[in-house]
């Protein structure tokens, strides 16, 4: 069984025999991987189809396009539909929100897996021609991976042997290997082939052949010719196929040489491109062997098709070069961008680049195959062809790199260069607004969306450019903001996805304008709906910004729930990019609960990812949070420490936030002089209030140092906070600086601070000013996502990843990434030490 390719007709063959001796030895082998590693034309894959014929297997041939990780993973998803259900889909849209899938192998391997979850017991993925994806060392480590799942054997035909098939694997039987050796035929398998022919066998052919399938297939063609005694092993094939070449009709001749063009030999292209009567000559060619059927489509033996094209050179280079063209047109109109790559890179027609990468860029860029447009892109330049088109494919790619300055550079650049009303113009001004605005050139990306909307024709392009303009405005604080959002509701579609766009957009705004708690109220009922959204971006944005306005609201339970929900959508989608802002969120919300280990594992990986991908945003709020856990720990030296770290612009929308807790921490260390320059350096007018609550703060405790009126400084502070709803800054304040905590109850707030400090969990805190906090606990929710909780009850209960599996009907692969989330989550090492935990939360409190 294979997926979108029918077994070939082997009687149309002369030259494939049954060969027991082969297939004994693959039927022998114990190994999960089976390699059959040998030059071209030594019946690879012809034996591998043989010895599948009755087994149960999913089938790939590679081409130039599966040495694109993305493209592989969706063909692989593609080729599992033959042994078990999976909508393939989910990974078109997975790879669609990938910046890069190259650097996410790990998390395609899951989804791949998971495609072959339900397939039967000893199923076997064969990978055809695997040296074409070997460039690759991404495709590598993905087809490497999977058999590594258990949920499938692995067979790989290939010219060269795989860079994980170490001698070692090999030797200690992890791999069985059939190299070019044991694949050549031995004198009884050739006899029989030439027997075949009703033609005399030419004396000698099987010693000076050595063996070589293809030499002896063709030799079966011809009569009685006898090769050169001093042919080379590699002039055989060619000598045997001029010879057979040269016994062929001229009408015959002419259709294998146009054929030879095509680097797929499809019936829609031979129909298209090919004379009516030439279906009569392609069924006799496949008789004689020539061509093989693969389903409704034919394959050629790539020696021979070597042969012929040279053949087609030295005939008329002129009809070649014309005949590239229509095969390079049709698939063009086909939307067969990768052969129509190879058509043109074959055929060294630099000058139809440009089309290609204008016609295909979209697409590309929409199932993630950034590894296919970046080695297009190198092509035309090592060719000499950069356009203006070409620059546009390069500032994609560098955005997508995180190169935003060159982005915006090569963007703006290629611009210049387009018509007014190209429609690729519209594409280049809105990458470039978005690396402007990456960069934070906020005015530069806002003139760029406005030009975008301009240039564009399509209602889509203008409805994602105003969603920018309005994200721009936003964390520029630009006073027009309000007014970008509302063109963007002028051209909105009626749908879910962006309702809660809008919720989303509203709920930052009122944050900033009427204060946290307010707008928690109005937009609650968003919650209930955000399932309902088809886009896990819009979805993950939603939940981001919901749960961090109920960190700082102090309903950190509630955070820590809505972070659970962004982590299972991202987990659902492999949308691993995200999970470092869900961790995040989850802990800031857990340093206040003060499970403070927990939080602190995850700040870790938070820490380990923004210096991967050298990400600024993450690695700031990162260390803000990082500074709220060392005051939690009473540790203020260590939050200095930790809000020194990063530079960041006035401009930037981090500045103020990141400061304004520096200003509390200094003011608490007794350095005053710095505290006062840092609350004087966080902009009031364009801070959000977390900023404001802070730097509140933070001049309430440089009160208490310069014997000001503190109590009457603190009671403002109070009422400011309770109006923007700025809880966890409070929190934190107090923890820093504890005898804030006697000032609150002073100045008439001591029930509020009763219950934030029974919210916080420092209960302790409270008691020691005199405050009675009930020690009664809220029913606290777990931070686990429902998925995750399932999986730590089946662990709990002794299973083994592979039952996990089985009884919620997932992967082992998906088990462990999800024990991988619980253990940061709850901030343990390994499953003993989560089960333990489990067990200490569910146990009865003492009476």
């Amino acid at each position: 069984m294979e997926a979108g390719q029918a077994n070939p007709e082997p009687a149309a063959r002369r030259h494939i025999i049954e060969r027991p001796r082969l297939t004994r030895l693959l039927t022998e082998a114990e190994a999960p991987i089976v390699l059959l590693v040998a030059p071209a034309g030594y019946g690879k894959t012809t034996l591998a189809r043989q010895w599948l014929a009755d087994k149960p297997h999913a089938w790939h041939t590679s081409t130039t396009a599966s040495a694109d990780v993305a493209e592989l993973a969706r063909r692989l998803a593609e080729s599992a539909s033959a042994l078990a259900e999976f909508d393939a889909s989910k990974l078109d849209e997975r790879l669609h929100f990938t910046p890069d899938p190259e650097k996410e192998v790990e998390v395609l391997t899951e989804v791949v897996a998971r495609c072959f979850s339900g397939s039967p017991s000893s199923s076997w993925l064969v990978i055809d021609d695997y040296q074409l994806l070997m460039e690759s060392p991404a495709a590598e480590a993905l087809i490497a991976a999977v058999p590594d799942a258990g949920l499938i054997n692995l067979m790989v035909t290939s010219r060269r042997r795989p860079t994980w098939a170490t001698a070692r694997r090999i030797m200690y039987g992890e791999i069985y290997e059939i190299g070019r050796h044991d694949l050549a035929m031995d004198a009884n398998e050739a006899e029989e082939v030439l027997h075949r022919s009703s033609r005399t066998v030419a004396p000698g052919l099987v010693a000076i052949a050595d063996g070589w399938p293809a030499v002896i297939g063709m030799a079966s063609l011809t009569e009685n010719v006898v090769a050169p005694e001093d042919a080379i092993e590699e002039a055989l094939y060619d000598f045997f196929a001029q010879e057979f070449f040269n016994t062929v009709d001229v009408a015959t001749r002419e259709l294998l040489l146009r054929v030879a063009v095509m680097p797929t030999i499809r019936r829609v292209a031979c129909d298209a491109l090919l004379p009516e009567e030439s279906a009569d000559r392609l069924r006799r060619a496949e008789d004689l062997g020539l061509l093989s059927r693969a389903g409704f489509d034919w394959q050629m033996h790539p020696l021979l098709r070597k042969f012929l094209l040279m053949k087609y050179r030295e005939q008329s280079s002129k009809d070649l070069s014309e005949m590239a063209v229509a095969v390079f047109e049709l698939a063009l109109a086909q939307r067969d961008w990768d052969g129509a790559f190879s058509v043109a890179i074959e055929f060294e027609m630099v000058e139809l680049f440009d089309a290609l990468i204008r016609a295909a860029l979209n697409d590309l860029l929409g199932v993630g195959r950034l590894a296919t447009l970046r080695k297009w892109v190198n092509a035309a330049n090592a060719c000499g062809r950069s356009s203006a088109v070409v620059r546009i494919a390069e500032a994609e790619i560098a955005f997508r790199d995180g190169s935003h300055i060159r982005a915006e550079a090569l963007a703006a650049e290629a611009i210049d260069e387009l018509p007014e009303h190209d429609d690729l113009r519209a594409q280049g001004l809105f990458r470039a607004g978005q690396a402007a605005y990456f960069n934070e050139h906020y005015e530069a990306a806002l003139k760029h969306f406005d030009k975008c909307v301009q240039a564009a024709s399509d209602v889509s392009v203008e409805r994602e450019a105003r969603w920018a303009a309005f994200i721009a405005a936003l964390d520029s604080h630009n006073p027009e903001t309000l007014g970008y959002l509302d063109e963007f509701a002028k051209v909105r579609e009626p749908n879910v996805n962006d309702a809660v766009r809008m919720a989303n957009a509203k709920l930052v705004i009122a944050m900033r304008r009427d204060g946290v708690t307010e707008a928690l109220s109005d937009h609650a009922g968003t919650s209930h709906l955000v399932h309902r959204a088809t886009n896990p971006m819009i979805r993950t944005a939603f939940w981001n910004t919901y749960g961090w306005a109920m960190a700082l609201n102090g309903r950190y339970e509630e955070a820590c729930s809505a972070a659970a929900d962004e982590l299972q959508d991202a987990e659902t989608y492999g949308l691993s990019f995200v999970e470092p802002h869900a961790q995040l969120l989850t802990a800031l919300a857990l340093v206040g609960l003060r499970q403070l280990a927990a939080a602190e594992a995850l700040l870790d990986k938070v820490f380990e990812f923004g210096r991967r991908r050298d990400d600024l945003f993450v690695l700031v709020n990162a260390a803000a949070v990082l500074a709220r856990l060392h005051i939690a720990r009473g540790d203020c030296s260590k939050a200095a420490t930790a809000t020194a770290a990063y530079d960041t612009s006035k401009a930037s929308i981090l500045y103020g936030e990141y400061l304004s807790v520096r200003a509390v921490v200094l003011a608490t260390l007794g350095a005053t002089e710095e505290a006062r320059a840092a609350v004087t350096a966080v902009p009031d007018a364009a801070s959000r209030g977390e900023a404001q609550a802070f730097a509140e703060l933070a001049q309430v405790i440089l009160a208490c140092h310069e014997n000001d009126d503190a109590l009457a400084s603190a009671h403002q502070a109070i009422t400011r906070i309770k109006a923007l709803g700025q809880i966890d800054p409070f929190v934190t304040a107090c923890r820093a600086f504890p005898s804030l905590v006697e000032l609150a109850i002073h100045s008439g707030n001591a029930d509020f601070t009763s219950v934030v400090l029974r919210r916080s969990n420092d209960v302790e805190l409270g008691r020691r000013y005199g405050l009675e906090i009930n020690t009664v606990a809220e029913a606290t929710r777990s931070i686990l996502s429902r998925r995750e909780e399932q999986v730590l009850d089946l662990v709990s209960e002794g299973r083994t990843n592979e039952e996990v599996a089985g009884l919620l009907f997932i992967s082992p692969v998906t088990v462990k990434a999800h024990l991988r989330h619980i253990y940061e989550k709850l901030g343990v090492r390994n499953r003993v030490e989560a089960v333990t935990r489990l067990a200490k939360e569910r146990a009865p409190e003492p009476q």
